[in-house]
């Protein structure tokens, strides 16, 4: 109950992406994110999961279009082509980059490019995009709450276990 309330999600959110104190494992430790060009929410094909659909299509992922299908599950074979997967991905990749970069919120992003309706065109805008002024507002009302709610810091740290 606790983390469904939408101020106090944003806090958690928050916490975890933002104050460089979160770490998913001792190897996280030893990455420096500021050397890092584009951080987005998009995994890896094949990284941390596959979904098949039931026609067949293989997916990078559960959550996303069939229109970004990898591969095919037939009747006696798998059909994949690590190369062109490979060249898709860094595709789709690529169309952000100058909008990554110059993004506010880049070292702490969750948006997918393959979430995106406009992944597949060239002028391709991502929608979380954030400028420095306009990530400030957002923080403004997460450091107001927290004044207002001090003990929800604590809660957090100690009761909302997020995913990834």
């Amino acid at each position: 109950m606790l983390d469904s309330t939408p101020r106090v999600a944003r806090l958690a959110d928050f916490i975890l992406r933002q104050s460089g104190n979160t770490y998913y494992s001792y190897n996280d430790l030893y990455v420096n994110m500021d050397e890092l060009p584009i951080s987005t929410g998009t995994c890896m094909p094949f990284f941390k999961k596959m979904f098949v659909t039931v026609n067949g299509k293989i997916l990078p992922c559960e959550r996303i279009s069939q229109q970004f299908a990898v591969g095919q599950v037939g009747e006696d074979r798998v059909e994949l082509n690590e190369e062109y997967i490979a060249a898709k991905h860094n595709d789709y990749l690529s169309r952000f980059v100058s909008q990554c970069v110059n993004c506010a919120s880049n070292r702490f992003c969750k948006k997918c490019v393959y979430q995106i309706d406009n992944t597949n065109k060239e002028e391709a805008r991502c929608p979380s995009f954030l400028t420095e002024k306009e990530l400030e507002k957002k923080n403004e009302d997460i450091f107001k709450f927290l004044q207002e709610h001090p003990h929800y810091y604590r809660r957090i740290l100690d009761e909302v276990k997020i995913e990834r």
